[in-house]
């Protein structure tokens, strides 16, 4: 429907705007309706419920200061994107606005196409920190016509690939839908400011990251509070990843996480709780982070492993346990029975083969007999 600046035109507003509906407007959809459209949509608001049709679209283009093409691009941008209703009475041929709240930055987030259209229009980066920041009667007229434009589809097709889709899925998910529940990363933000940590370090990955490592190391929320302030360097905009993995591997506190059984609790705590308390040393948390991370076994698994090499040498012996974790892995070995029945078939370290005389380091079953016994056999075999 073409507009003129000669047409009349009204507005009504269904709801009247509170803090949460400005900022939607302001970090969501200014990126798509930009700043002329943002200007439109405050100065209808401003005219709604006025019952005169003595306004002209001309008022519009005078004080917003733009031409009325322009306006006809910023109505029709607001109305693809649900923030106004379009009407045209075909009787008077003016123009009635029926101005639409905002969605909340929840419900436009888990929109399936602004969300998408959001992140790829600011970024993933932009996108995962708006996340962190932030996650009336109706005047009817039977000779109303509603001529709102609907949202065009190729805006969302022409402009996202399979490429879109892969990047989008990495952020769009809850930042937390894949950490243990041990550990509350919503606690951990909470009262840890943002000059402690800005926002631009509250990515998903780091924030992932680093409940994976308290997960991991068996770390509080406090310690891990402080060993995350000591890695950023907020003059330098830096994020140092290896430091906080070294101090996690340092730190002697161990948290307590109660499992639903004896061996479901994070591998660190099960081997602290094993030694009686003594620290698990730097060398045993990487065989441990390394079952965890690497071979992505269960913990489960682990720690029914850890107790068996950990009962029989009272420590653990990295080349063996990691040989045979590697091999669970290869067999999918991903519970604890299967875990408990693996261990009773492992093969006894005794060995029946022919040592080799020819080497001075072998063993043999009768190396501790002495040599009248080892004679008086071989005489007792001549005789017969």
């Amino acid at each position: 429907m073409e507009i003129k600046g000669s047409n009349l035109y009204r507005v009504t507003q269904l709801l009247s705007l509170n803090n949460e509906n400005l900022l939607a407007l302001a970090v969501l959809y200014v990126p798509f309706i930009g700043t002329k459209g943002l200007s439109l949509y405050h100065m209808l608001a401003s005219e709604a419920n006025r019952r005169s049709y003595e306004m002209t679209l001309d008022r519009i283009c005078i004080l917003l200061d733009m031409n009325i093409n322009e306006l006809a691009e910023s109505i029709k941008l607001l109305e693809q994107f649900k923030l106004l209703k379009t009407f045209y009475n075909r009787q008077d041929t003016s123009f009635r606005f029926e101005l639409q709240p905002p969605l909340s930055v929840n419900k436009f987030l888990s929109h399936e196409v602004f969300s998408r259209l959001y992140a790829k229009k600011v970024g993933n980066k932009q996108y995962e920190i708006t996340k962190t920041l932030h996650l009336t009667e109706k005047l009817e007229d039977e000779n109303d016509l509603e001529v709102t434009s609907q949202f065009d589809i190729s805006l969302f097709n022409s402009k996202w690939d399979i490429s879109d889709e892969l990047n989008f899925s990495k952020v769009s998910r809850n930042d937390y839908q894949d950490i243990r529940p041990e550990f509350d990363i919503n606690a951990f933000l909470r009262g840890f400011s943002m000059l402690q940590m800005p926002p631009e370090f509250r990515t998903r990955a780091n924030l992932e990251l680093i409940a994976q490592m308290a997960t991991v190391y068996s770390i509080d929320i406090p310690t891990m509070r402080v060993i995350v302030t000591d890695c950023i360097d907020i003059d330098e905009g830096t994020f140092d990843i290896e430091k906080m993995r070294n101090k996690c591997i340092s730190t002697k506190n161990v948290s307590t996480v109660m499992g639903t059984n004896d061996y479901d609790v994070p591998p660190v705590q099960f081997l602290y709780d094993l030694q009686g308390g003594i620290p698990v040393n730097a060398a045993d948390k990487k065989i441990l982070e390394y079952m965890q991370l690497e071979l992505k076994l269960n913990r489960e698994v682990i720690n029914c492993l850890v107790e068996k090499v950990f009962s029989t040498n009272k420590s653990l012996n990295r080349n063996y346990i990691e040989k045979i974790a590697t091999s669970w892995a290869l067999k999918g070995i991903d519970t604890l029975e299967k875990a408990k029945d693996a261990l009773e078939i492992q093969p006894s370290r005794k060995y029946n083969k022919v040592p080799d005389f020819k080497s001075r380091d072998y063993e043999s079953e009768n190396s501790e007999q002495s040599y009248d016994e080892i004679m008086g056999r071989l005489f007792r075999k001549e005789d017969k």
